[in-house]
């Protein structure tokens, strides 16, 4: 690796120091001013329509996989009363979650723990009343494997909710590609649009 690169590691460390959130506060609070500090381009209002079809409130517990700096989560503990855990394989997004949580005093509600998403959870089968991912399916392989270790987790009846990036560019060759992939985050610099859907566990 040059002198310059950066590898995973640290790329997650800049992501969630200090620094770099209160610069990602000022710009995103400059476009929607219903900004809570989310770190995508998800507005307040979709983020309270998804919450709001996990029809959870105060005696529920659910899951936030991929729970980054854990602003979503904390929108969600506050927004419906509900018990949240996340999971995240960061250590620096745990940490940043975790403080921010003890900050908006709802450590008591809301939880975070390091964890791989890709392997299976450190849960018993249905335990949460709902399951939900924002923005972070994108970045776990074999998705048919983590879903099913969604559907396990979660309670008969209970819900999974999730959004994802969808290109809506035409198909680009594989150079092409290669060009525009982000390493850091396995995306794609395209024109994109978030995929919301709220499924019902049989």
């Amino acid at each position: 690796m040059g002198k310059n690169e950066t590898g995973p590691k640290d790329f997650y460390k800049l992501r969630y120091s200090a620094e770099a959130a209160a610069l990602q506060d000022r710009i995103f609070a400059e476009v929607d001013p219903d900004y809570f500090g989310q770190g995508s381009w998800t507005s307040t209002a979709d983020y309270d329509r998804l919450f709001d079809g996990l029809d959870v409130g105060p005696k529920h517990v659910v899951l936030d996989i991929a729970s980054g700096g854990g602003a979503p989560a904390l929108r969600l503990a506050e927004r419906r009363r509900c018990r949240v855990v996340g999971i995240d394989r960061s250590a620096d997004a745990v940490a940043t979650a975790t403080r921010r949580a003890g900050e908006r005093g709802l450590s008591e509600r809301v939880t975070f723990k390091a964890a791989d998403a890709t392997a299976r959870l450190p849960f018993d089968d249905g335990h949460f009343d709902a399951v939900i991912s924002v923005d972070g399916l994108i970045h776990l392989p074999n998705r048919p494997a983590v879903l099913a270790e969604w559907a396990r987790v979660v309670k008969r009846g209970g819900r999974l909710a999730f959004t994802d990036q969808i290109v809506t560019a035409p198909i680009m060759n594989q150079r092409k590609f290669r060009r525009n992939m982000v390493p850091s985050y396995s995306s794609l610099r395209a024109p994109w649009i978030a995929l919301r859907a709220v499924l019902t566990a049989m």
